[in-house]
């Protein structure tokens, strides 16, 4: 009778959960069992390792004639995916002394195909953190995720091609190096920059106090007059993510299989089609994934015809909006998914769809900051005007908005748009003449106190644009022209 054991990580919504592999072989009719609720593609593993092990020169489990059981625990864990794969033939091979007890304690991740090659996986960076939060600071990865686990620093990340080549590391014949990552990002660009946007002066105003304070915003206008790309360019104006913002990203693309590059510095931009279902846009499933709203975190939710989408979509809106998160309740499991992203929308108004656009309803438009009208300029106009500021002065003058803000206000310890109402009147500022403005215009207006606190937020980000520490007049009556904008 052998046993062993060793470590790998799951997903497990938006985190990993350390998971414990063990191994037991001992006398009895051949067979391979794998306890402890994995799914249809974890019991498939034992194929894929007997293959692997096969072809590599080894005896496989299912060719030992010997009960051999897998047990993943904790076992009240539902495990699914392919990536338990190199762990369990880790522990069978210490097992079945092939492999020496491993004396300093690792990380195993990733998949093997038939041929013993290491195939890269999703979610390697939240498990390279859940291995580091128990104290193991080793890890075997697949080569192609190697980039993505050295994130991590103080984790050991050791690049591996195949099975072979692991087994030859742990057995100290043929030492892997250690993998270090030299992806730092230094020039980042983007495709489109404000400077190639002529025209729409006062929206690319707006556009820059949206960023700065991060406020949602409505553009409406006919189909061609540069919504879609006031929207694009929006990205190369906003600052860049910390390193924990960064972390967060590259988690939540990582888990979602939609990592593009090792570690993402820059707000992501999400640009679902209206057709998309509610499931895509928001997050669920059986067991709950998340949405477009949860990849947009730290970054932008661009949503053209906004109209067009389905009334459940847009109203779904309303928590994440609100609250910074979704929460989603299945049979199997409830979970709540970070979604701090700033929305831009844009809708077409017209005679054919002014009915549609009833899907809409105030409760949404009340979490709108602002809305202005995108007119449509012809090519002569166009070709007349000079050359624009370039999105690297916009960003800039966004930065150092953002910079001003904070330290000219201690207490503050978030975006301008994040600021609960409890906190307005002591951290924002706002003037006695403002607030009577305010007051006066809002009544006019017919405004919820919902939309009078997103005013005087997107007030403050406008006096912090222009580094006043006070609000003034002049910020409430542009916050309010904004605001004052809808759809026909």
């Amino acid at each position: 009778m052998a046993y062993a054991h060793c470590w790998s990580a799951i997903i497990n919504g938006i985190s990993a959960t350390l998971i414990k592999i063990e191994v037991d072989i001992s006398p009895g009719l051949n067979s391979f069992t794998i306890v402890g609720l994995g799914d249809k593609a974890v019991a498939e593993s034992s194929d894929r390792i007997s293959s692997a092990l096969s072809k590599l020169g080894y005896r496989s489990p299912r060719s030992m004639n010997r009960r051999v059981v897998v047990s993943l625990s904790p076992a009240s864990i539902k495990k699914q995916g392919t990536q338990l794969d190199i762990p369990i033939a880790v522990a069978f091979l210490i097992a079945s002394k092939v492999l020496p007890s491993l004396i300093e304690e690792s990380l195993f991740v990733g998949e093997i195909g038939l041929d013993g090659s290491l195939v890269p996986g999703e979610g390697v960076l939240p498990k390279m953190i859940c291995g580091l939060s128990h104290d193991i600071k080793r890890a075997f990865v697949p080569s192609d995720n190697a980039c993505e686990a050295a994130i991590i620093t103080e984790m050991n990340v050791f690049a591996v091609d195949n099975l072979s080549t692991l087994i030859s590391h742990l057995l100290k014949k043929k030492i892997i190096p250690l993998f270090i990552s030299d992806s730092n990002e230094t020039n980042i660009s983007f495709d489109i920059d404000y400077a190639h946007i002529k025209g729409n002066t006062i929206q690319k105003r707006l556009m820059q106090i949206c960023a700065l304070g991060r406020h949602n915003v409505l553009m409406f206008g006919p189909p061609g007059s540069g919504k879609t790309l006031l929207a694009r360019a929006l990205p190369s104006i906003l600052p860049p993510l910390t390193f924990q913002q960064s972390v967060d990203v590259t988690s939540l693309h990582s888990i979602s299989g939609c990592l593009t590059k090792p570690f993402i510095t820059t707000s992501p931009f999400r640009s679902p089609h209206h057709t998309s279902s509610y499931a895509s846009i928001v997050g669920g499933g059986s067991f709950p994934r998340p949405g477009e709203i949860t990849l947009a975190h730290h970054g932008v939710l661009f949503l053209d015809e906004f109209n067009e989408f389905n009334s459940k979509v847009i109203e779904s809106l309303r928590e994440p909006l609100e609250q910074q998160e979704i929460t989603i309740s299945r049979a199997m499991a409830t979970l709540t998914f970070p979604a701090d992203f700033m929305m831009i929308a844009a809708l077409n108004p017209s005679e054919n769809n002014i009915s549609k656009g009833r899907k809409i309803s105030n409760a949404i438009m009340d979490r709108i900051d602002s809305s202005t009208e995108v007119p449509r300029m012809t090519f002569e106009t166009l070709s007349n005007l000079a050359t624009e500021q370039p999105s690297e002065l916009v960003r800039k003058s966004v930065i150092e908005g953002r910079d001003f803000g904070f330290n000219s206000r201690p207490a503050q310890n978030c975006i301008n748009s994040r600021i609960r109402p409890h906190l307005l009147e002591e951290i924002c500022f706002i003037s006695k003449d403002s607030i009577s403005l305010l007051t006066t215009t809002s009544s006019k207006l017919d405004l919820s106190l919902r939309a009078v606190h997103r005013i005087i937020k997107l007030s403050r980000s406008i006096a912090d644009l222009e580094q006043e520490k006070y609000i003034k007049n002049s910020h409430v009556m542009e916050a309010l022209s904004y605001r004052s904008r809808t759809p026909p």
